[in-house]
């Protein structure tokens, strides 16, 4: 049996009222979310010299990069996670609610490539927030 690192990252977008996962492509009704980028090391040997990079965009415009790593290392069985709460814009007077989409992808390289891997990217995911007036 050789020895590899095997990287996984993933996006989730958490219920922070109820620290569950949301779907992707949820829509919420909530003052704020939680957005976890997290990566992974299911493999047999640590990885080194990686780099990682996310983004964020909020209604479709590019928003100031999240989180960047430069270079971090993953023993194996260990995972590193990166957290940021999200917020619904408030409530204009004139409206019941107000509403935003986000949109977060990431991408976890290789400065080094070894075995053949070179890097890996999580799926890009989604998720609408509304907010409701308070009466």
């Amino acid at each position: 049996m050789s020895n590899y690192a095997d990287i996984n990252c993933t996006i989730k977008f958490i219920n922070l009222a109820t620290g569950k996962i949301l779907p992707d492509g949820a829509t919420v009704i909530a003052k704020t979310v939680g957005l976890r980028y997290s990566v992974s090391n299911d493999g047999t040997s640590d990885a080194s010299g990686m780099f990682l990079t996310c983004s964020l965009k909020k209604d479709g415009k590019k928003l100031a990069n999240p989180f960047f790593e430069y270079p971090f290392s993953l023993s194996a069985g260990s995972t590193r996670a990166f957290n940021r709460t999200l917020e619904a814009p408030p409530v204009p007077s004139s409206q019941i609610f107000s509403e935003v989409e986000y949109r977060a992808g990431m991408l976890v390289g290789f400065i080094k490539t070894e075995d053949g891997i070179t890097g890996e990217v999580a799926p890009t995911r989604t998720i609408r927030l509304y907010r409701i007036r308070q009466k």
